[in-house]
């Protein structure tokens, strides 16, 4: 035997889901940001310092290309890819250590951290706007739940 449960609310639900897409979209600058000057300092940390040239000219940017956000970090020094991807076989007289990979590794090394950053903001999105609500079964059998008026609400089943 089937029994039917019939939803309702489902406009609220609806109207739930947008408002959580746009609080979303309004948190990933936020989200960019934190992750780019995240991913700056610890690449900063390990670049490799002879005068401490490299290191400073580290620079975070969020851009919005249509309708995509884009977190980059970039590097002002003109020799700075030289270093970040020289092969032990080049030869050149420097103390830097070659082929670092400094922002590269500062990315793969964290990259649960970056993703954790990530959800935190974009969590807060949602948390914001949702409600749990705890179905209950009344003394003859009919289940409701506490709108957010305070009201019992009963689910109907036919």
């Amino acid at each position: 035997m089937a029994k039917r449960i019939q939803v309702t609310g489902l406009n609220e639900i609806n109207r739930n889901l947008k408002e959580v897409a746009r609080r979303m979209k309004k948190k990933i600058k936020p989200a960019l940001r934190d992750v780019t000057t995240y991913v700056q300092k610890e690449s900063m940390k390990r670049t490799p310092v002879d005068k401490g040239i490299l290191m400073g000219s580290h620079r975070p940017r969020v851009t919005k290309l249509g309708q995509r956000w884009i977190g980059s970090i970039y590097v002002l020094a003109a020799y700075a890819l030289f270093v970040h991807e020289a092969r032990e076989l080049v030869k050149f007289k420097s103390r830097w250590p070659r082929g670092r990979k400094f922002l590269e590794r500062a990315i793969t090394d964290n990259i649960d951290e970056i993703i954790r950053r990530i959800r935190r903001h974009l969590g807060e999105a949602v948390r914001k706007n949702t409600t749990i609500r705890d179905i209950s079964t009344g003394v003859r059998g009919g289940r409701f739940y506490i709108s957010e008026s305070g009201r019992k609400t009963y689910v109907k089943r036919t």
